[in-house]
């Protein structure tokens, strides 16, 4: 991890001593403009986009993997309505189908639905922007198990307390700066969209999801009587159990 941090330092250091401040965030891709100057356009124009596009597929297929397995487990747990329906395993193939044919067809609908350009950019960024919270939400997630279970059987990597708060903190930070207004460069043109706009809809997003997360995980429990959390601490027991 601390060389991958050091290389992806030494490369940005790379990106500023080649490229003129004034040419960052023209439009064109950074590491692009970086290698039309130091290879020539060859490398700049044609075969880094080729392997830049097998990267991003490769990050896609690797988000729809782990988005079909957590809609397979928010179905088993009944955290979401049809839980049987998602939660059934393919019998040849062993893979959560329904699940995932879910996450396909909404990747597809983000995809084709919105017309391409300024609104495709504008989902894209209020996508990326509001992960900023949930991954310090995940960081302090992790402080908060380390000091409830401190000696867990089944914990095969032990983060830093120190290292997760201080990206729990600099994640919400950035997710806070999104509405701070971005400097003003002389001779660049001045974006159509306020720059506030993706921020503020990924915040109401977030909140309007309140709405379906009380209706089922506060009301449903409250109706019906069933404990959609008692499994937790039901397993966290038993592990507990077999390490004594």
């Amino acid at each position: 991890m601390s060389t991958l941090a050091v290389l992806y330092l030494l490369a940005n250091v790379a990106y500023f001593s080649v490229i003129p401040l004034e040419d960052i965030d023209n439009g064109t891709l950074l590491a692009a403009q970086f290698m039309d100057k130091i290879f020539g356009k060859a490398m700049g124009q044609v075969v880094l986009p080729i392997c830049i596009g097998i990267s991003i597929l490769g990050v896609v297929m690797s988000e729809l993997f782990g988005g079909g397995r957590l809609m397979y487990t928010a179905g088993k747990t009944g955290f979401v309505p049809y839980g049987d329906v998602l939660g059934e395993i393919h019998p040849r193939f062993g893979t959560p189908v329904y699940a995932m044919a879910i996450i396909w067809a909404l990747s597809l609908v983000f995809l084709f639905a919105p017309p391409p350009g300024k609104a495709f950019d504008l989902l894209v960024e209020l996508v990326q922007e509001g992960m900023w919270y949930f991954y310090a939400l995940t960081a302090f997630g992790v402080i908060i198990l380390r000091k409830r279970l401190p000696r867990y059987p089944l914990r095969r990597f032990r983060s830093s307390l120190v290292l997760s708060f201080l990206f729990g903190a600099l994640s919400f930070a950035l997710g806070i700066l999104q509405f701070y207004p971005p400097a003003e460069v002389p001779g660049k043109k001045k974006p159509e969209l306020p720059y506030y706009l993706a921020p503020l809809l990924g915040a109401i997003f977030m909140t309007l999801c309140l709405i379906p997360w009380y209706l089922r995980m506060w009301r449903y429990v409250n109706k019906t009587g069933i404990q959609l959390l008692g499994w937790i601490e039901a397993e966290e027991q038993e592990v507990l159990m077999m390490d004594d």
